[in-house]
């Protein structure tokens, strides 16, 4: 039986809204193109190309915001072959300037990031939208295993 401490915690980096949007952009048109693949005689393979398109772009983005997303367990952070140890682990808030957003990053508490450039930076920091749900998952996450945020 899993306890609180051996479930994965999923940080996404959308919100609903966001997703919500994107999925009815791509069902719309999928319809449409579908749609034109089976009405049009001269230019129906044309319709059907761009539906496999817009169904392998779908898998893609789906791979790389759901399935990859990065998590918190009980050994720590993990976003692809990124990973802070439980006991290095250190939240903060940050704006970023590019997306005009709020993000929440993790970092390692033995990194001087003073000394890094900011490519190298990018390597060992988690970043994630700083969103009600990401906010909400951290806290929990630092109540169960005693972190300060």
């Amino acid at each position: 039986m899993k306890t609180e401490k051996d479930k994965k915690i999923k940080l996404y980096d959308f919100t609903i809204f966001t997703a919500t949007s994107v999925l009815i952009s791509y069902a719309v048109l999928l319809t449409l193109f579908l749609y034109m693949g089976f009405t049009n005689e001269k230019n129906g393979f044309v319709g059907f190309i761009i539906a496999g398109l817009l169904f392998l772009s779908l898998g893609l983005i789906l791979w790389m915001f759901v399935y990859m997303a990065p998590y918190l367990d009980k050994k720590g952070a993990h976003h692809g072959k990124k990973v802070i140890s439980i006991y290095n682990i250190k939240f903060r808030n940050d704006y970023n300037m590019r997306f005009r957003e709020e993000q929440i990053i993790i970092e390692d508490k033995l990194v001087k990031y003073e000394k890094l450039d900011k490519k190298e930076i990018n390597k060992i920091v988690i970043k994630v939208q700083n969103t009600k749900a990401n906010i909400r998952k951290v806290n929990e996450y630092c109540k169960i295993f005693d972190i300060k945020y």
